[in-house]
């Protein structure tokens, strides 16, 4: 299921703002090792070209389709380091050079692309996040793209990381709704499925009502307080080990359970029904 807005694709990768100083002496000076390198290119554009993508994929976690394309001052503040003027990049964008640079660049400081075992160390890293919480999407989104970043890896296409993560988060999803449904006997999930159905005498279901604490606090509702622990005891939920699922995920799964309607509950498919 796609999560991400139109914006949230065009701006992926891309610079959205103008970066601070600190962000420009944090990512894009030159130390004497990146200096080396870039002098070693040859003519003052291919040297402010390189030092710019190297900033770029430091900051950016990947290198952008047109380096002509960094804000002015990120050219500006390479370009002052070697000496040059910020004009001197014009024309970088459509020379075969830049794709040497890429190339170079990943191999100097060991930027890799998102495959192989770069693929399964994300999507490992993906299941343990999702399998512990219950983050929304676009935070596991941008959380990914983090971790990408921080490893060295490239970033792959937004759809691709947009699919990786709606994938894992289905699967764990899954996983937990066959943990559940394994949890009951035959005879406790006829118990909770009789739960379901709306009452016509009171135009809600037995699991609407049990789910709404007591506030009489007279003698008789402390009594229609003690049957309801007695009638909830009696489905045997206290019984069920779930040490198997993440505190976290069981509090997500409460959360949901305590508003979900049982109209909705009922209309579920196996096995998330008898979760």
């Amino acid at each position: 299921m796609a999560f991400l807005t139109d914006e949230q694709r065009r701006t992926y990768g891309t610079f959205t703002q103008v970066p601070v100083d600190g962000q420009l002496a944090g990512y894009f000076l030159l130390d004497r090792d990146a200096r080396r390198r870039t002098m070693a290119c040859r003519g003052a554009r291919s040297q402010v070209g390189y030092g710019v993508q190297l900033g770029t994929v430091r900051f950016l976690g990947t290198f952008l389709d047109n380096p002509e394309d960094a804000p002015a001052a990120v050219v500006a503040y390479v370009a002052e380091q070697l000496g040059y003027s910020r004009s001197v990049l014009a024309g970088y964008g459509a020379e075969r050079t830049r794709w040497d640079h890429r190339d170079a660049i990943k191999d100097a400081y060991g930027y890799r692309d998102l495959k192989g075992d770069a693929w399964w160390k994300l999507a490992r890293w993906l299941w343990d996040r999702c399998w512990s919480g219950n983050e929304r999407p676009i935070a596991l989104f941008d959380l990914a793209t983090l971790h990408l970043v921080e490893n060295k890896v490239l970033l792959p296409g937004a759809t691709v990381l947009e699919r990786m993560v709606t994938s894992i988060r289905e699967h764990t999803n899954r996983k937990t709704w066959r943990t559940l449904a394994a949890k009951p006997d035959a005879a406790q999930r006829a118990a909770l499925a009789a739960l379901l159905p709306v009452e016509d005498s009171r135009r809600t279901s037995k699991l609407d009502r049990l789910r709404r604490s007591p506030r009489d606090i007279t003698g008789p509702g402390a009594g229609k307080a003690i049957d309801r622990f007695i009638e909830l005891n009696k489905l045997g939920a206290s019984t069920w080990d779930l040490s198997a699922i993440p505190a976290g995920r069981l509090h997500a799964l409460s959360r949901y359970a305590s508003s979900v309607r049982a109209r909705a509950v009922a209309d579920l498919a196996e096995p998330r029904r008898n979760r």
